[in-house]
């Protein structure tokens, strides 16, 4: 197994993601899970380390491919996106790229997965206004649904590098 560095270069969202803490029970028979009782070490169905039962994460509020499906994808597969505070409250600022195909896309390549040399000549007429047009049209539904759902959404033009 390797790691693959990916880089894109054209037209992206980011989206300041709230993140709550949550509390998970790790016990698969948490009825019958001698809880209370530490001095037990261990619970007698599904043997796990009383000390580990719970788990406390923090977790973003929105789940984009509950919520769009994956026509937008996210860039921070193996970390996770990164994590800022702002106004006393915490965030996950998720980068998405395009997924799918659509009417106008850009007629060049703009995902390079890192298994491939390549240049890119910027004097070739590159209209980065016209992708981030044609971005906030061709997904304007899924857009719609990130904002109802986050409050924000920005888009960019520029290059993102991430690995998976």
């Amino acid at each position: 197994m390797g790691v693959d560095s990916n880089l894109y270069i054209g037209p992206y969202l980011t989206v300041d993601v709230e993140i709550e803490g949550k509390d998970y029970d790790m016990c698969k028979n948490p009825g019958e899970c001698p809880a209370g009782d530490l001095d037990a070490g261990f619970c007698p169905k599904c043997g796990i380390d009383l000390t580990k039962r719970f788990r406390h994460a923090e977790v973003s509020t929105v789940n984009f491919y509950e919520l769009i499906g994956d026509a937008l994808t996210g860039t921070h597969p193996m970390t996770g996106p990164p994590k800022i505070e702002r106004d006393g409250k915490k965030y996950e600022q998720e980068t998405l790229i395009p997924n799918h195909r659509r009417d106008g896309q850009p007629d060049r390549q703009c995902h390079f997965d890192g298994r491939e040399s390549f240049q890119v000549d910027f004097s070739d007429d590159v209209d980065a206004a016209y992708e981030v047009e044609w971005l906030s049209e061709a997904f304007s539904e899924e857009i719609d649904k990130i904002e109802a759902a986050a409050g924000n959404c920005t888009i960019h033009w520029g290059i993102v590098q991430w690995f998976s």
